[in-house]
């Protein structure tokens, strides 16, 4: 069962703040105020509290059609569910919270822990169109079902998220799950990128991000992390190339048998074996 948080109403009242440094601190002393744990999540690794400023002054141009917004993934997201339920991804009858935010422009949809559980959560101001916002929602909610499947040893090791062998894998696993579910789109629709020479750029460094992710498989670092699946620059391979090489070792299961579901119960020692036994990982480490 869908349950959503929305700050849409507190952002809205914005409007009614004269723009200019008294709605920059209205976005902080009465927006963010009145929901202190989204953004304590969002500020930790989502969000950029510098960009409040440029926000805030855009609150008119945004509010006008967030309402339209907020409706269209209120339906989508019930329509995702049922065909992850459908699909045996997720329990009929559980819980799925979902957090509708406004934030400033740092990271358009992700999944994290919130009062203890596994939530999505999605920024309005960066959905585009109802074709993306589908994919983006169907690769979030892959995250949550994985996450889901797994939240035993989330719990146990806090830090496994930022394990660069596992997000490596749990972000391939999110675009293989979303092609699964979601087939004949573009492959750069998956991977959300403006053309096919990011493919290019990305099997051109493949025995680098190779060596690297091997060399580092258990690491915890947060930095590697971010230079291969967040949005970055100064990194010798394109940023978010992760997704693309989590995304062919993936596909090597599913072309020997894997499902989605026995992908998503992969446990982390099982994927890092995995991920050491693929022939992705096995490229030619020489430069």
């Amino acid at each position: 069962m869908v349950t959503i948080l929305s700050t849409v109403h507190a952002y809205r009242h914005l409007c009614t703040v004269p723009t200019g440094p008294e709605r920059e601190r209205a976005w902080v002393e009465q927006y963010e105020a009145a929901y202190p744990e989204v953004f304590e999540v969002y500020y930790r690794g989502y969000g950029d509290p510098e960009g409040r400023s440029e926000s805030a002054a855009r609150v008119e141009r945004l509010a006008g059609d967030l309402a339209d917004r907020e409706q269209r993934l209120r339906l989508m997201l019930h329509r995702a569910e049922a065909a992850f339920v459908a699909a045996g991804l997720l329990s009929a009858g559980d819980e799925l919270p979902v957090v509708l935010m406004v934030g400033t422009a740092g990271s358009d949809a992700w999944v994290d822990v919130f009062r203890g559980v596994p939530t999505l959560f999605v920024a309005l101001e960066m959905v585009s169109g109802p074709t993306t916002d589908e994919l983006l929602l169907t690769h979030e909610l892959v995250h949550v079902a994985h996450y889901r499947r797994q939240v035993l040893a989330l719990a146990s090791d806090p830090h496994l998220r930022e394990q660069v062998g596992f997000r490596v894998w749990a972000e391939g696993l999110a675009v293989t799950g979303t092609r699964m579910l979601m087939p004949g789109r573009a492959e750069t629709a998956y991977f959300s990128v403006d053309s096919d020479e990011w493919f290019d750029n990305c099997r051109a460094r493949l025995p680098l991000l190779a060596r690297t992710i091997r060399d580092h498989l258990s690491d915890v670092d947060a930095a590697l992390v971010h230079t291969l699946c967040g949005v970055s620059t100064g990194q010798p391979w394109p940023s978010r190339a992760g997704y693309w090489v989590g995304d062919l070792i993936a596909r090597e299961l599913v072309g020997s048998g894997f499902d989605l579901n026995s992908l998503l119960d992969l446990r982390p020692g099982d994927v890092a074996d995995v991920l050491l036994r693929s022939t992705t990982l096995a490229a030619d480490c020489s430069l």
